[in-house]
């Protein structure tokens, strides 16, 4: 489906793996998901595991929200979930959240603030690569980790601050930041 001009995807009853077939679907709005289907779910044109732990794809053009408030019980955003929406300016995240995976966020150039809140434990690798609009950064008391470049190329980044005590800091946080604060 690579460049395909697809703008929405329904997921039948029997789907059971949509493994890499998102790359490429650059103009997909809307995600829906049969009822009867045993592995996922959609909520709002958002594509969920069934259980709804797990916001598996935001679609890339989806922009019938500037502000996306992720529903409380999701405790992973899996990897390339965000990637390259460029209409969302704010995500407010739930408590329940424990893990943001690898590319969550790359390229989402429209959003202003991250707060990730006190439950999130691990930020993966380029989590929030390009995201050129944020200007602040708050890291809640509970995060442990965080990946490689997670927060590589933000040109407006300039200011950080850390709640909490980080075990283990991956490799250029914060490369080509202007982050002038740390706190």
């Amino acid at each position: 489906f690579y460049s395909a001009p697809v703008t929405e995807l329904v997921v039948g009853e029997k789907t059971s793996s949509l493994s890499e077939i998102f790359y490429g679907m650059e103009n997909l709005e809307k995600i829906e998901v049969a009822e009867r289907n045993g592995t996922y779910s959609s909520q709002e044109g958002v594509l969920y595991n069934k259980e709804k732990t797990e916001l598996i794809r935001y679609p890339q053009k989806k922009a019938d929200v500037a502000e996306y408030e992720i529903p409380e019980g999701v405790e992973e955003l899996r990897e390339n979930g965000f990637y390259k929406n460029e209409n969302l300016q704010e995500v407010v995240f739930p408590g329940s959240l424990k893990t943001i995976g690898e590319n969550t966020f790359f390229g989402c150039r429209s959003l202003t603030e991250v707060d990730i809140p006190d439950g999130v434990e691990n930020i993966g690798d380029y989590a929030f690569i390009y995201c050129s609009g944020i200007k602040e950064l708050s890291l809640g008391e509970s995060v442990k980790t965080i990946g490689n470049y997670s927060f590589e190329y933000n040109s407006k980044l300039e200011k950080v601050t850390v709640k909490g005590n980080l075990e283990s800091v991956g490799t250029n946080i914060f490369y080509s930041a202007p982050v002038t604060e740390l706190v």
